[in-house]
């Protein structure tokens, strides 16, 4: 008997999924929204000059929908920390729990919530 990713117990191993392969993107986009310029640095590359930094996270689940025998990957965290120099000025974490009915929501969806509730866009 041959098996397929539907027949096995535990979730198909992929190091990369859509579900976190967009986070940066829609994270990016939701700060932009905010008035927020952003760049994308390695750790420890950033130009002096940057004036703030965001650090983050993204974890990612498997899980099947509702009547479904496939696995979905879906962004089950999401940590953010906003750094300047050196301090940490805020943090935020969305994390999906039990059978929320917003875990398999896309993650531009996820990302603005967080982002909402904690950049305030400057209104000059």
């Amino acid at each position: 008997m041959k098996a397929t990713l539907t027949d096995s117990p535990d979730p198909p191993c992929q190091p990369t999924t859509s579900a976190s392969g967009d986070f940066v993107p829609a994270l990016q986009l939701a700060l932009q929204r905010r008035g927020v310029n952003s760049m994308v640095y390695n750790p420890g590359t950033s130009p002096p000059g940057c004036e703030a930094m965001l650090v983050y996270g993204a974890t990612t689940d498997w899980d099947h929908r509702a009547f479904s025998d496939q696995w979905t990957a879906y962004l089950s965290a999401i940590d953010l920390t906003l750094m300047q120099r050196g301090r940490i000025l805020v943090t935020a974490r969305y994390e999906t729990r039990g059978l929320n009915a917003d875990r398999f929501a896309s993650a531009s969806q996820k990302v603005d919530a967080l982002i909402g509730r904690t950049v305030v866009a400057n209104a000059e």
